[in-house]
């Protein structure tokens, strides 16, 4: 594979997973919802995990990343 074809598989990749992100905008509100007002039963998640998760999604979307790891 030349370096043309890698490129334009990467672009095709970052492509795909921002097509992904923008379908699931709504998970992310329901995801978003249990963070911050959990149902009876559910531990109570901390904040600033949830803030950490969102930082992770915006600077791998900023830098084009297809696939993040939550450590």
């Amino acid at each position: 594979m030349n370096n043309l074809e890698m490129e334009n598989e990467q672009k095709r990749k970052v492509a795909v997973a921002l097509k992904i992100w923008n379908d699931q905008c709504a998970a992310a509100t329901v995801i978003k919802r249990l963070y911050e007002e959990p149902a009876e039963g559910l531990e109570i998640i901390r904040s600033e995990n949830y803030s950490h998760f969102v930082n992770t999604i915006e600077r791998a979307k900023s830098l084009n990343v297809t696939e993040v790891r939550f450590d």
